[in-house]
This record gives C-alpha cells, structure tokens and sequence, in this order.
C-alpha cells in the first residue's frame, strides 16, 4: 500500500475491501502506526473520522481472523499495541483464541515480530 495519510488508506480500503485477504488486511493495519504515530496527536476534528476508520478496519479484521496466519496475527497485534488502540473484548478474545490455536505454527521470528 503507498498510502501516504491515513485518510488515503481508508480510501483504498473502502475501494477495495471486498477483495482484502489476510495479507492485505495485515499490511492494512501495519501501516497504520506508521502514518498515525499516536492517534492523540490528531487534530481533535480528525479524530472522530480515525476512530470511525478504526471501527471499520475492526470489522474486517473480524470477518477475515480466521484466514489469518501466525505472521498476520503477530503483525495486527504489534500494531494495535502501537497504535494504543484497544480493541473490544470480543475481537480482543477471538484474536487471543487464534494465536492459542496457531501457537505450534509461531516461530521465533514471529514471536520476535509480534514482540517488536
């Protein structure tokens, strides 16, 4: 994704999240910490936008977690511990059931990317 704002990713992802596997929707929430270090420092008439943003990105994450691999997994955790975004209990227990059932598929490496 070369979305330099967020608000061009959630474009893109508005555009084309029908088609999202786990990679994109990976790649899609990785991105995010990138472009929007820390949501408190947006202004306070984006925020509204970014959080709605965030809700819909939840949603997918939601509907597609159990295609996700242990390296999707890992990545979507690193970055909504980045973001400090805390999801709602039930998306946060269906994240931590699938990382117990894909824990023999984790390597080090991504443990270590999931712990970066």
């Amino acid at each position: 994704m070369t979305a330099g704002s967020w608000q061009q990713l959630a474009d893109l992802a508005h555009a084309n999240a029908l088609s999202f596997n786990h990679v994109h929707i990976s790649a899609l929430v990785c991105r995010l910490p990138k472009l929007v270090p820390s949501p408190h420092g947006l202004e306070v008439s984006e925020r509204g936008r970014f959080s709605r943003f965030l809700g819909e990105v939840s949603e997918l994450v939601a509907q597609r977690l159990p295609t996700f691999d242990p390296r999707a997994v890992a990545n979507v955790l690193w970055a909504v511990c980045k973001l400090g975004y805390s999801p709602a209990p039930p998306l946060l227990n269906q994240f931590l059931f699938e990382a117990y059932v894909r824990m023999e598929k984790f390597n080090a490496q991504v443990t270590w990317v999931g712990g970066r």
